[in-house]
């Protein structure tokens, strides 16, 4: 879905399998990156579904709360986004309700 975004080392890509699909999101800097937008295919609310910086991982808990909803902002040649929290050294799986 992007990966031009180099100068703060952020790589979006999205998996679609036979049912649903989900976006993951990858920070590769000690960063913590707030409301960082991302395009989205579709309207409506997103969920959190997978943390790598998750407490249970022994990670700082840097998230979102679920849900994420969507706003008919255009971005990354998509006509709805999102705004999230991207945890430092981390990967987000997000994916539409």
């Amino acid at each position: 879905m992007d990966c031009h975004d180099s100068a703060q080392s952020v790589l979006i890509f999205q998996r679609n399998g036979p049912d649903d699909s989900v976006i993951i999101v990858l920070n590769f800097t000690p960063i913590v990156r707030e409301n960082y937008r991302i395009g989205v295919p579709y309207g409506g609310h997103y969920e959190e579904i997978l943390n790598s910086d998750s407490s249970y991982y022994n990670g700082s808990n840097t998230g979102n709360d679920n849900p994420i909803v969507s706003e008919p902002v255009p971005w990354m040649n998509r006509d709805h986004s999102i705004s999230i929290t991207l945890p430092p050294l981390a990967g987000l799986i997000i994916k539409l309700k």
